[in-house]
């Protein structure tokens, strides 16, 4: 049974649940039209971008280190470039665009995760296969705010720059991963890699970015 392409549908129940963690808190600094209209554009956006990446990666077959960075740097400026259009609309500019942009992460990959794990069947790997879809939903998301907040304080080359150069580390680990998925060693050292990643973007995110860039410069005054 091929278990990545359970995880189409499925991906929307980690998708919500994600972004109800990060942004919950924020209760009322945002308009929920907006945090429901971002995540529909992500979802569609990552829907289309999943289906022409799904047909550039060779699956079942080794892929050589030049293929990898080659792939990793042509997706990484896909990706980030489609995020940077959809969150610089007019629509989506006000003081909560950072968290329209994890609510674009989250749509966007509840799609696009699967793209990894959809030739590998349940094995013994099987509870790593399960969470790598969700690791990716959570590094989505960070790239997402991290371009946000660039647009949100007129940062957008800087911060492209980071999302794009984040995003290409995150693609060649999950390529080399796709690779060794059936050497358990170089598969665990790979995971472990991406896990200590993932745990980094959401420290990061919401214990440092989100709350610092959803002040209000009244309140930045005070702490500066």
């Amino acid at each position: 049974m091929e278990f990545g392409s359970l995880l189409i549908p499925l991906g929307l129940v980690p998708s919500m649940f994600i972004l109800y963690f990060m942004v919950g808190r924020y209760e009322g600094k945002f308009r929920e039209k907006n945090i429901l209209l971002a995540f529909v554009i992500g979802f569609i956006l990552g829907l289309f971008i999943y289906l022409i990446e799904m047909g550039n990666i060779p699956v079942g077959k080794k892929i050589y280190l030049f293929d990898i960075f080659i792939i990793a740097a042509a997706f990484s400026f896909l990706e980030q470039t489609a995020k940077l259009m959809v969150l610089n609309a007019r629509f989506l500019k006000d003081d909560a665009l950072p968290l329209y942009g994890v609510a674009i992460g989250a749509g966007y990959a509840s799609t696009f995760a699967p793209i990894f794990i959809r030739s590998i069947e349940v094995s013994l790997y099987g509870i790593a296969i399960a969470i790598i879809p969700v690791l990716v939903l959570l590094l989505t998301c960070y790239s997402a705010i991290l371009i946000a907040i660039g647009i949100k304080k007129d940062k957008k080359a800087i911060q492209f720059f980071y999302a794009y150069i984040f995003s290409f580390i995150v693609w060649i680990l999950l390529l080399l991963l796709f690779n060794f998925k059936y050497q358990p060693l170089q598969f665990s050292l790979l995971f472990i890699a991406i896990f200590a990643l993932t745990a980094f973007a959401v420290y990061h995110a919401y214990y440092k970015l989100l709350p610092f860039s959803m002040l209000r410069r009244q309140e930045l005054k005070k702490i500066l």
